[in-house]
C-alpha cells in the first residue's frame, strides 16, 4: 500500500514539495480540470518516469502492482475503437490445483509478512538530504549520528572564536563539521601542541596575511664589546703621567704635585718673553726653558698622546655604537624585547657621558688616575636582546614566506588537539556503536533478500499452475452482461476471430463499429474493460492475475450522461465494498474527480454521516487547487465536498477571502436562501441601513433580480480587507434584520 506521495516541479506542481501522506485504503481526491489530478495518477502508474520529481513511499517498502484508469489508459487501449486487448482471468481449475494455489498464496502471504517485520525492524530510510522518519534500526543509527553530530558541534562552538579559519568549509553546517571530524581522525598525523601555542600561532596565521618585518644588523657585536672593554681598561688611564725625575726642578714639581699646573704654564712661558717666569713674574734663569724641556720629555709626550688617542677612539666608537642602537630601536619598535634595549641604551648613554668626562679630565690632568665605568655587561645585554629580536623577525619573515604552508600545518595541529584532547573517547564509542548497528542492518537486509528470493520462487510456482488455466472469455461474458443489463443494445464485445488474444467491438448485426462509437460510449467501454482488468491481466504470461494491486481511477465519468454516470458510480462503490470485505486483490484505491455529484456518490458512507461526517480510519479526503498557476494539495479531516449552497458558505467561513469573488458569493447565498428557497423580497431592506452600509446593501440586493443574466465572474469589485469586512458585516445584518440570524449562525458554525 502507498503511504505517501510527494511531487514537485511536475506540470503545474511548484518546486516547493506537495505531499499526500498518511494515505489509507480509500483516498478521495477532488479538484477542478487542470488542477493536477492526472499528474498524480500518472505518477502512480509509472513512478520511474518521474523519479527526480516525485516519489512513492510503500508500506514496508513492498511495492505492489498498480493499475490506473485515466485518459492515458483510454488512449492506449482504445486506439482502434473496434479492437481491445483481452483480459485474462482464471478458467476452470481442479480442486487439487485450487488447493495448491491457495497453499502457495498463503505461503506467499506469510513470506511478505515476515519481510514486513524485518523491514519494520530496520525502519524506513529516505534520501541523504531528507529526514529519516521511521523507527527501529535506521532510527537507532539516526539518533546515534545526530548525538555525535551535536557532540562534535559543541567543540566547534567552543573553539570557533580562536580557530575559525581551521574550520573553514565546515563552520556553518553540523553534518559537514562531523564529517570533517571523522576525516581528520582517519588521516591527521600532525604534532600535538598545547592550547597556548595554538592560540599564539592562530593570532598570526588565522586572519590577514602578515607582511615582512625589517631585519637590521645587531648593533652590538662580540668583537665590539672586546674593543670597548680594552679601551675602558687601558693601562694609560691608571698611570700618573709626570715629567723626568732626573731634572733638578722635578723634585719641587713632583713633591708639590704641580706637574699638570706647570705643563699648563709652559704654554704661556713660551708665548711670553722667556726671561720672565710665567708663574712668579720674576726674571727667569736662563736655563729654565731647557730644564722644562728636559722635564717634559719624549716619554711624557708619548703618554699624553696615548691618552688622547684613547679618548678619541672611545668617543668615536661609543658615538657610532649609540647611533646604531638608536637606529635598531627605531627599526624594531614593534618587538617585545625592544623596551629592554631602550632602557639599557639609556643606561649606556649615561655611562658613556661619564667615561668621556673622565677621559677628558685625564687629558687635561695627565697625572690623575682614571677608572672608567664598565659598559661590557650592558653591551652584552643589548647584544642578547638584539639577537632575540633578530631571531623573532627572521622567524616571522620565514613564516610570511611560507604562510600557506604554515597555516595548513597549524590547521592540522588544531584538529589534532581537538581530536586527542576533546573527542578521542567519543569517536571511539561512536565508531564502535555504528559498526554494530550497520552489521545488524546488513544482516537484516540479507534476510530480506533471501525472503524476496523465496517470494519470487513462490510466485513462479503459482504462475505455473495458473498458466494453462487462463482465458479471456469470462471478461467478454461479464462486460456483455453489464451492457445488456443497463440497456446498451447498440454494441457488444466478442472474441476476435483473427487475433485470439483480443476483443472486437461489434454491432448487433456482427459488423465492427469502426470509428462510430461516441466519446461517451468509448469512455464507458474503456471503464468496463478496466473494471474487469482489476481481477485479471492483459498478459497470459504475466503470472499476476492473483497479485495484490493498487488502483487509481481518474475522472471516469467524463463525456458520460447521468445514467452512465450512475452505473460507473455503482461499479466503483462495488469495488470499494469488495476491498472493504477483502474479496478482491485490490488493496488500495485512489479516486480523482472534478464532478461534485460523482464525488458525493462514491464517497457516501452511512457510518461517516453518524460521526459528524469525519473521515473513517480507512479513508482520506483531499482537495487539489491551482493558485496563481501552481498546484496546492490540501488534506481534510471530513468530506470537503458538500452541496453547492454549502460550498458557498465555506467560502465565507474561510479566513483568507478572495477580494475578486466574495461579493458574488454573498449575492448567490442571498439569492439561494431568500429568493429561491424562501421567496422573501429584500428590496425594502436597504433603507434600514445608512451611509456606506446602505450602498453595500443595495449592491448585494441589486443582483437578486438580474444576476441570473450575468456570469458571476463578470460581477466583482476589487476590494481591500476593510471593504471586505464591511460587506461581511452588512451580509450578517441582512439575516438579523429579516429575523433569520439562526440560519446564518448555523451555516457559519456559530450555533450553540
Amino acid at each position: 500500500m502507498i503511504e505517501k506521495i510527494k511531487l514537485h516541479g511536475i506540470a503545474t506542481y511548484p518546486e516547493q514539495e506537495q505531499t499526500l501522506e498518511s494515505l489509507a485504503e480509500f483516498n478521495y481526491i477532488y479538484g477542478s480540470n487542470g488542477s493536477g489530478k492526472t499528474t498524480i495518477s500518472r505518477v502512480i502508474a509509472d513512478i520511474n518516469k518521474y523519479n527526480d520529481k516525485a516519489s512513492l513511499h510503500w508500506k514496508n517498502n513492498h511495492p505492489l502492482k498498480t493499475l490506473v484508469y485515466n485518459s492515458d489508459f483510454i488512449e492506449n487501449n482504445l486506439k482502434q475503437s473496434e479492437k481491445v486487448r483481452g483480459v485474462f482471468t482464471l478458467g476452470e481449475l481442479s480442486g487439487e490445483i485450487v488447493n495448491k494455489i491457495n497453499d502457495l498464496k498463503e505461503k506467499e502471504k506469510k513470506l511478505v509478512a515476515d519481510k514486513g517485520k524485518r523491514i519494520q525492524t530496520l525502519g524506513e530510510k529516505e534520501d541523504k538530504f531528507k529526514k529519516i522518519i521511521s523507527t527501529a534500526k535506521y532510527k537507532e543509527l539516526q539518533e546515534l549520528e545526530e548525538s555525535f553530530i551535536e557532540t562534535c558541534w559543541k567543540q566547534k562552538s567552543k573553539y570557533d572564536a580562536d580557530f575559525k579559519d581551521a574550520f573553514t568549509g565546515a563552520r556553518n553546517n553540523k553534518n559537514s563539521f562531523q564529517e570533517k571530524v571523522l576525516t581528520e581522525n582517519s588521516k591527521n598525523s600532525s604534532t600535538l601542541q598545547t592550547l597556548e601555542y595554538l592560540k599564539s600561532q592562530a593570532k598570526i596565521l588565522f586572519g590577514q596575511q602578515p607582511v615582512n618585518r625589517p631585519l637590521s644588523a645587531n648593533p652590538v657585536r662580540e668583537e665590539t664589546i672586546e674593543e670597548i672593554k680594552e679601551l675602558e681598561s687601558n693601562s694609560i688611564l691608571a698611570k700618573k703621567i709626570i715629567g723626568a725625575t732626573d731634572v733638578d726642578i722635578s723634585g719641587v714639581i713632583n713633591s708639590l704635585g704641580i706637574s699638570d699646573w706647570v705643563k699648563e704654564g709652559i704654554s704661556h712661558f713660551k708665548a711670553l718673553d722667556q726671561n720672565r717666569c710665567p708663574f712668579c713674574q720674576q726674571d727667569a734663569p736662563l736655563e729654565l726653558a731647557s730644564k722644562f724641556e728636559l722635564y717634559f720629555n719624549k716619554t711624557f709626550e708619548e703618554d699624553i698622546g696615548k691618552v688622547k688617542k684613547t679618548l678619541n677612539n672611545y668617543e668615536i666608537k661609543m658615538t657610532t655604537l649609540h647611533n646604531a642602537i638608536e637606529n635598531f630601536i627605531l627599526a624594531h619598535d614593534d618587538s617585545n624585547e625592544i623596551k629592554d634595549i631602550e632602557q639599557n641604551n639609556l643606561l649606556l648613554k649615561s655611562k658613556i657621558e661619564t667615561n668621556l668626562l673622565k677621559l677628558k679630565g685625564k687629558e687635561s690632568q695627565p697625572s690623575s688616575v682614571v677608572l672608567l665605568e664598565d659598559t661590557s655587561s650592558i653591551l652584552s645585554t643589548i647584544l642578547g636582546n638584539g639577537t632575540k629580536i633578530r631571531d623573532e623577525v627572521t622567524k616571522h619573515n620565514n613564516l610570511v614566506a611560507n604562510f600557506a604552508k604554515e597555516k595548513g600545518k597549524l590547521t592540522g595541529e588544531v584538529w589534532k588537539f581537538i581530536l586527542e584532547t576533546e573527542l578521542k573517547s567519543e569517536i571511539e564509542k561512536f565508531q564502535k556503536d555504528k559498526t554494530a548497528i550497520n552489521a545488524a542492518i546488513q544482516s537484516i537486509n540479507n534476510q530480506i533478500l533471501d525472503i524476496e528470493k523465496e517470494i519470487r520462487k513462490t510466485k513462479g510456482e503459482i504462475a505455473e499452475f495458473e498458466k494453462n488455466s487462463k482465458s479471456i472469455e469470462p471478461t467478454v461474458t461479464e462486460i456483455n452482461k453489464i451492457l445488456d443489463k443497463f440497456g446498451f443494445a447498440g454494441f457488444k464485445l466478442q472474441t476476435s476471430s483473427i487475433e485470439k488474444l483480443h476483443y472486437t467491438i461489434v454491432r448487433p448485426d456482427g459488423s465492427t463499429v469502426g470509428n462510430t462509437l461516441s466519446e461517451g460510449e468509448k469512455t464507458f467501454i474503456a471503464f468496463l474493460y478496466f473494471f474487469h482488468l482489476l481481477n485479471g491481466s492483459q498478459d497470459e504470461n504475466d503470472g499476476g492475475i492473483n497479485s495484490d494491486r493498487v488502483v487509481a481511477i481518474d475522472d471516469p465519468i467524463s463525456s458520460l450522461d447521468s445514467n452512465i454516470l450512475f452505473i460507473v458510480s455503482s461499479l466503483i462503490r462495488e469495488i470499494i465494498e469488495k476491498i472493504r470485505n477483502k474479496k478482491v486483490f485490490v488493496k488500495q484505491v485512489f479516486i480523482l474527480t472534478h464532478n461534485i455529484y460523482f464525488h458525493k456518490e462514491v464517497t457516501y458512507n452511512g457510518m461517516r454521516s453518524r460521526n459528524k461526517d469525519r473521515a473513517l480510519k480507512e479513508e482520506t479526503f483531499w482537495i487539489i487547487k491551482k493558485i496563481n498557476n501552481s498546484t496546492v494539495i490540501e488534506s481534510h479531516s471530513t468530506n470537503p465536498i458538500k452541496t453547492s449552497y454549502e460550498l458557498l458558505w465555506k467560502q465565507v467561513q474561510t479566513e483568507v477571502k478572495c477580494s475578486l469573488t466574495i461579493q458574488n458569493t454573498l449575492r448567490r447565498i442571498l439569492e439561494n436562501y431568500f429568493k429561491i428557497m424562501g421567496n422573501i423580497d429584500l428590496q425594502e431592506l436597504s433603507p434600514k441601513f445608512g451611509g456606506n452600509e446602505q450602498f453595500i446593501c443595495k449592491s448585494l440586493l441589486s443582483w437578486l433580480n438580474d444576476g441570473s443574466h450575468y456570469s458571476p465572474e463578470d460581477l466583482y469589485i476589487s476590494s481591500d480587507a476593510a471593504t471586505i469586512e464591511m460587506y461581511l458585516n452588512v451580509f450578517k445584518q441582512i439575516f438579523e434584520k429579516t429575523n433569520h440570524l439562526a440560519h446564518y449562525e448555523m451555516m457559519m458554525g456559530e450555533a450553540a
